[in-house]
C-alpha cells in the first residue's frame, strides 16, 4: 500500500482477505499520533483487533570504528550521538537503485568508509562504487527493539504466524 494514511484503501484490503487484525508498525515517526488514532479507529469500528507498537532498529553488532573512519550512510543521530563520528552524507534511497547512485556520486567523495544496511541495492549498488573508490564497506545488521504500543514486536510476530498457521489449517481441511 503506498499511501498508509489511505483509511478507505485499509479497510477494503482487510474486507477483501477476510483480515481480523490490523497492526500499526512504526520504526520512526512516518505517520503522526493522529493519523494512527484514525486507521485504529476505522479498523476498530470494523470489528477487527488493532494492535500498534513503536520499535527501534539498532545495530547488533557495529565495530568502534569512529575514531578510524567518517560513515557514510546509515541511522544519523544512533551514530553520532552512541559512536563519536561525524556523519558526512546519508542516503535514503536504498531500494531505488538510480536515486542511490546519485547520492553515492554526492557523498562517496567526502567519506572514510560506507556503512550500509544489508539490502539488494546497497550491496550490489553501493558496495561497488565504493570499492572502485578504495572505500571500504561495513554492513550494518539490525535488530528491533520495542521502544513502546501495545504489545512487544517479538509476541506480536508470533501471534501473527499462530493466526496464518491456524488459518492454513482450517482452509486445508475445508479443501
Amino acid at each position: 500500500m503506498k499511501d498508509p494514511t489511505d483509511i478507505e484503501g485499509i479497510l477494503k484490503i482487510a474486507r477483501e482477505y477476510g483480515i481480523d487484525m490490523v497492526m500499526g508498525l512504526s520504526d520512526e515517526s512516518i505517520l503522526s499520533y493522529e493519523k494512527r488514532f484514525w486507521i485504529a479507529s476505522a479498523v476498530v469500528a470494523e470489528s477487527m483487533k488493532y494492535e500498534e507498537f513503536d520499535f527501534s532498529f539498532e545495530p547488533l553488532k557495529l565495530l568502534n570504528i569512529a575514531k578510524k573512519y567518517n560513515i557514510e550512510n546509515t541511522i544519523i543521530p544512533y551514530l553520532e550521538k552512541n559512536y563519536n563520528c561525524k556523519v558526512v552524507d546519508y542516503s535514503p534511497h536504498l531500494s531505488n537503485r538510480p536515486k542511490l547512485r546519485e547520492d553515492l556520486e554526492r557523498g562517496l567523495p567526502k567519506a572514510g568508509v560506507l556503512l550500509t544496511e544489508l539490502k539488494a541495492a546497497a550491496v550490489d549498488i553501493a558496495t561497488r562504487e565504493a570499492v572502485k573508490k578504495g572505500i571500504p564497506v561495513i554492513y550494518v545488521n539490525y535488530t528491533s527493539v520495542t521502544v513502546g504500543g501495545d504489545i512487544d514486536i517479538a509476541e506480536a510476530v508470533k501471534e501473527l504466524a499462530r493466526k496464518a498457521i491456524e488459518r492454513a489449517k482450517q482452509r486445508i481441511q475445508n479443501i
